[in-house]
């Protein structure tokens, strides 16, 4: 009950803060439509996962001191943020990623590229291709901004294993209200992105 009111209450703060995350539309590759649902399950792999929305390791919720040592461990290791200090920056993490896949997601359909024949969309190859450029041109800017956040003061190991981590450690330690170099910049960096 300890750990599902922590985690309930923290996401209650980010669907509060970021309620696009919780549920938008996204096109697949055919162009059929569909609704993105954030979702809540339990797994065996890892303490916390995102696919979708949260994967809890079954053992987080049945021995609530485990998980929160195990965390907390990872914390003051310096392998996860600092961010509160708190087991509900790594419920903040794993939330850092699903607010990660709907901006690259919106940024993608933005110039239709989720959308796998290019006729569905433009009329001609060279508008597709204008459009495509003008994606990889967004997508790399983006992905820049990101990576110079790498080595600022308050990120964390975890942080420089891939541009994924990098944000959702970026986003745990600001929503945190880390008041790092790191967290502060992340802060400014969502600020641009996330609309």
């Amino acid at each position: 009950l300890r750990s599902f009111n922590e985690v309930k209450s923290t996401l209650e703060e980010m669907f509060e803060k970021f309620p696009d995350v919780k549920s938008y539309l996204l096109e697949d590759f055919d162009g059929n439509v569909i609704k993105h649902t954030f979702k809540i399950g339990l797994t065996d792999d890892g303490l916390l996962t995102a696919n979708g929305g949260f994967n809890f390791n079954k053992r987080m919720f049945a021995d609530y001191e485990h998980g929160l040592r195990d965390g907390l461990e990872q914390i003051a290791e310096g392998w996860f943020v600092r961010g509160d200090g708190s087991f509900s920056g790594l419920i903040r993490h794993e939330y850092g990623h699903n607010v990660q896949n709907y901006i690259e997601t919106k940024m993608a359909q933005k110039y239709h590229q989720t959308v796998d024949d290019w006729r569905k969309n433009f009329n001609t190859l060279d508008e597709y291709k204008a459009a495509r450029d003008a994606y990889w041109k967004e997508r790399r800017q983006y992905e820049s901004e990101l990576t110079a956040l790498a080595n600022l003061s308050g990120a964390s190991e975890y942080s420089q294993t891939n541009l994924a981590e990098l944000f959702a450690e970026g986003f745990a330690e600001y929503t945190s209200g880390g008041n790092t170099e790191f967290g502060k910049a992340f802060g400014k960096f969502l600020e641009r992105w996330y609309k």
